[in-house]
């Protein structure tokens, strides 16, 4: 096994590559590592969310409401919290993230960089 924050893996670039290093993670406290994500057939939170692939890895676009709409999230900087829906995904009909991040992120962030658009 490589040794993921010594450098980029074998046969990849910096730039195409999926993996960070934790250092250039700019708001760890803040910075979504796991959370609750729906699963196929699951009542979205959000009309504007795709429908839930129970995919491994997840964004807002995957985070279900399914604890009253409310859900936990890892953080990078090793905290659990329990948020509200509307506090992780972008409900407003009018947005152009609507069903995606919140941007300019509040309480979440999905990038290394929060000023990155997720």
């Amino acid at each position: 096994m490589g040794d993921f924050e010594a450098g980029p893996l074998p046969g990849t670039s910096r730039a195409l590559s999926p993996f960070c290093r934790v250092a250039a993670i700019k708001a760890p406290a803040k910075t979504a590592l796991f959370l609750d994500c729906g699963v196929p057939g699951e009542a979205r939170l959000s009309p504007f969310q795709p429908l839930y692939k129970g995919q491994p890895k997840a964004f807002a676009s995957e985070f279900s409401g399914r604890h009253k709409k409310a859900g936990n999230i890892l953080f990078v900087g090793g905290q659990v919290l329990t948020l509200r829906g509307n506090a992780v995904v972008d409900m407003d009909p009018n947005s152009a993230y609507r069903g995606g991040g919140i941007f300019p992120p509040a309480d979440v962030v999905w990038c290394a960089d929060p000023a990155t658009v997720p």
